[in-house]
């Protein structure tokens, strides 16, 4: 049953009441659906929404018994000690959790997503990526940040969070309130809002290159240093995204804290305001180093692959057959075979020749195709050639012992993406097989 479809037609409670939404989420939640909608468009400083007692109660209470104790020796992302801890395997921590996971890929939650949030073609994420079960520990926070925006494996794009909280008895005094941010890099003009991370509440939110958020250090009393700040999310994406929205593909993106604005000039500084500061430059100094690290690193993996690389193309041979040798390296192509654009490859005849053939194919998914061949002073044009395989002969006056170079190039060139047939994105012109010198 296409339920998107149907809410076109039928009431949005009537669907998730069919689907027994109500074994998961609060009867408001479902009966508010108009209001949450209204909430979400008109939100600011970007699109979001405040759901509160958003899981049905009985639920709750059985996914806070299965809720999954933090670990000891966790690292963040530099491998520096961190105070989060995070499950991914959803359905690794019991029945309920097989329900939530089972409850939030369906058709008709995520149906009820796009109607409150515009976003149509939503696609949950089987891997979590990022998501799941959190255990922040006290002492931990998260600088203001923007998500990654494109999904590690499957390159689509972020669109969509969802976190509920889950602590009971919590008091906002402690930290981890979530600030929803206009722009941490606009340090005077920027402002934001908090959301107390209470059991039952829940956060809506799109992700793009605005949606600044994160939550400050988690600070519980003597009394209460066993707690932690628990929290349950699940993010969507889509194939596509608004052109205005897309950009070059990031990690997660932070900001880091600024001088606070109670610290002003003329102002005899405390030794609290010291200490605050002196811990913000510190906190600054290890991402920087971490940032550094990760620089190093990755320089080094360049420089291997960029080796490696040459390496290859040094050796790289096309397949050809007859009374030519390829001299140097053939660019334009991929190991594959395949060609975007243009192939120039250079030759040294070993006898004269007078005659070359190229074969190879075009995709299916071009149909049809024409290809520019050059050879020295030689220049033919291949036609609307069919989809499938090519055979292009040509005569030609090589003598022995002569260089000559080689280039083809395809009129056109389109991706199993933009032709809607899978998630590759590699454009394509024709397929080369081998050349033959006679």
């Amino acid at each position: 049953m296409n339920t998107s479809v149907i809410l076109n037609d039928m009431n949005t409670n009537a669907i998730l009441n069919d689907m027994n939404a109500n074994a998961i989420l609060n009867e408001t939640t479902i009966n508010n659906l108009d209001s949450i909608t209204k909430q979400f468009a008109e939100a600011d400083p970007f699109r979001h929404v405040l759901i509160k007692d958003f899981l049905n109660k009985n639920f709750l209470e059985n996914i806070l018994k299965d809720f999954p104790k933090p670990d000891s020796n966790l690292k963040n992302e530099f491998g520096s000690s961190n105070r989060k801890h995070a499950v991914h395997k959803i359905r690794s921590l019991g029945e309920n959790f097989v329900k939530w996971d089972d409850f939030v890929k369906s058709e008709g939650f995520i149906s009820y997503l796009e109607k409150i949030t515009g976003i149509q073609g939503l696609i949950y994420d089987p891997e979590y990526h990022g998501a799941g079960t959190h255990n922040n520990l006290d002492g931990q926070g998260m600088d203001v940040h923007i998500d990654f925006n494109l999904h590690r494996t499957t390159g689509l794009h972020r669109r969509l969070n969802l976190i509920i909280y889950l602590n009971e008895n919590w008091h906002p005094d402690w930290g981890g309130s979530i600030e929803v941010h206009k722009n941490p890099w606009d340090i005077d003009n920027n402002y934001w809002h908090t959301y107390p991370c209470l059991c039952n509440h829940a956060i809506l939110f799109e992700t793009n290159e605005y949606s600044w958020h994160g939550f400050e250090k988690i600070k519980l009393p003597a009394d209460k240093k066993h707690l932690s700040r628990k929290s349950l999310t699940v993010y969507y994406y889509t194939k596509e995204r608004p052109a205005k929205e897309i950009a070059p593909k990031h990690g997660t993106v932070y900001v880091q804290k600024s001088i606070p604005k109670e610290i002003c000039p003329g102002q005899v500084i405390t030794e609290k305001m010291y200490n605050d500061l002196k811990a913000i430059f510190q906190h600054r100094n290890c991402y920087l180093k971490g940032l550094y690290r990760r620089e190093s690193n990755l320089l080094v993996r360049i420089a291997g692959m960029e080796h490696r690389l040459k390496q290859y193309q040094e050796n790289f041979r096309l397949l050809s057959i007859g009374d030519a040798i390829q001299d140097g390296i053939a660019l334009g192509i991929l190991p594959n075979g395949k060609v975007e654009s243009c192939l120039n490859v250079k030759y040294h005849s070993q006898d004269e020749i007078s005659h070359i053939t190229i074969m190879g194919h075009i995709p299916q998914f071009l149909e049809s195709n024409s290809i520019n061949v050059s050879i020295g002073s030689l220049e033919r044009r291949f036609a609307n050639l069919a989809a499938g395989g090519f055979k292009l002969e040509l005569d030609v006056d090589i003598q022995e012992d002569q260089r000559f170079e080689i280039k083809l190039e395809s009129e056109n060139s389109y991706s199993p993406f933009e032709k809607n047939i899978s998630n590759d994105k590699q454009k394509v012109g024709f397929i080369l097989g081998k050349l033959e010198f006679y």
